[in-house]
């Protein structure tokens, strides 16, 4: 979950396990949208962030935003990214072996 404060509103994004169900509740009180993102798995030692930017970039897709989530090991970064093309990035991180879902 990431918060981000505006001025006359704020934009709440949450990863959930049934967004259906999520989106049902949560449209009783609240504006709903939904974006489809990428988890994305990559070393946690420096430079990891700038080659992700990079494999991306080269395929001409853009991160829109991105926020860091817990791994379950330990060992890597789990990165939840909005890209502009969905099924560009896929390909370009599939041909470079970068882990994702």
């Amino acid at each position: 979950m990431t918060v981000e404060e505006l001025e006359l509103y704020s934009i709440v994004r949450l990863i959930c396990d049934d967004n259906e169900n999520a989106s049902r509740i949560l449209e009783e009180d609240f504006q709903v949208g939904s974006r489809e993102v990428l988890e994305v798995t990559i070393e946690n030692k420096p430079g990891s962030l700038a080659m992700l930017a990079k494999v991306l970039g080269s395929g001409e897709v853009n991160i829109e935003y991105c926020y860091v989530a817990l791994s379950e090991k330990g060992d890597s970064t789990v990165l939840i990214v909005k890209v502009n093309n969905v099924r560009k990035a896929k390909e370009e991180l599939s041909a470079n072996n970068i882990s994702f879902r």
